[in-house]
């Protein structure tokens, strides 16, 4: 999604106004639910979290303030020591102890809320709430890793923040439920009676991945040795983990998935679900990216496919 700048948290803050008045704002600030609460204001010397990029981010401690035009701009030291800079209204102010430990008195946030989490020493991820107990909450984050932490190890997000972190999930989701449906959908089987023959082009399985190899010796076992075409390296792979090249003599079903053939030859042949098979073949990947295709092109993921008689590519 686009880049979002959060409300404009900095813009009142004494970092702008500090070479005319010394004087915070005479109004206490309205209180909200934020377990950690950024300051009003940011001097040199805080501490404090960036995002550069939609739901990413770091640690840092103010150097100065940069002169800008518009939007204020702060020199920043990350905590591995480089320097950099950033918008102000792209910082937080990270709390200090006590407002830490004020911020452990507060209520408990409810399951499925989006909010910054420190699941590691100076390592802070977008997260979403799963569990909630007495001694701290139970999160994941995008990647749908879970993590167990306090309070202290937690802020609320600005609104555009939320937005970004919304997103994130929504991606992440997406690409977790893809993989589970591609998952169920098994591996592909050799059909009745195959039988390669010597130097022709097959399909076979290295790893957790099928790559386009060549038939090299026949072992009295059934199984086959194979070169493969990503390397030229050669092993030997069992009778069941070696399928022809397409195409298949059962078309590819919409919402079912499929093994796409790779533009280059050192990449696996990925799964794709099926968007639609007339008048052209459309296929989806994990990512949400939509290619099309056709059937000389494409391995059914169905226990029932049988090979075609027509000659591969």
């Amino acid at each position: 999604m686009t880049r979002r700048r959060h409300p404009s948290l900095w813009i009142a803050m004494a970092l702008a106004t500090s070479s005319l008045s010394g004087c915070r704002c005479s109004e206490p600030p309205a209180e909200k639910e934020e377990p950690a609460k950024a300051s009003p204001t940011i001097q040199r010397g805080d501490a404090v979290l960036v995002e550069p990029n939609a739901g990413d981010f770091f640690e840092a401690r103010v150097l100065g303030l940069e002169p800008a035009a518009g939007i204020q701009s702060l020199k920043l030291q990350r905590s591995d020591g480089e320097i950099t800079t950033a918008d102000a209204v792209d910082v937080y102010k990270l709390p200090d102890e006590s407002a830490a430990a004020a911020a452990s008195k507060q209520p408990g946030l409810a399951p499925g809320r989006l909010v910054i989490c420190e699941v590691a020493h100076q390592r802070w991820v977008g997260c979403r709430i799963k569990t909630v107990s007495e001694d701290g909450y139970q999160i994941e984050d995008f990647g749908g890793e879970e993590h167990r932490i306090s309070l202290k190890k937690l802020m609320l997000p600005s609104e555009l923040t939320r937005m970004n972190l919304e997103q994130r999930f929504k991606i992440g989701d997406r690409r977790r439920a893809f993989e589970r449906e591609a998952a169920r959908a098994g591996q592909p089987a050799p059909p009745p009676g195959f039988s390669p023959g010597f130097k022709e082009r097959v399909i076979a399985k290295r790893g957790d991945e099928w790559f386009s190899a060549h038939i090299v010796r026949f072992h009295d076992d059934g199984a086959f040795r194979v070169r493969w075409m990503a390397d030229d390296r050669e092993n030997d792979v069992a009778k069941v983990e070696v399928i022809p090249e397409p195409p298949y003599q059962q078309p590819p079903k919409r919402g079912g998935f499929v093994l796409l053939k790779p533009n280059v030859q050192s990449l696996p042949w990925a799964r794709w679900r099926v968007v639609s098979v007339r008048p052209e073949l459309v296929l989806q990947n994990a990512a949400g990216e939509q290619s099309q295709s056709s059937r000389r092109e494409v391995v059914p993921l169905d226990p029932d496919v049988a090979a075609s008689d027509e000659e591969s590519p």
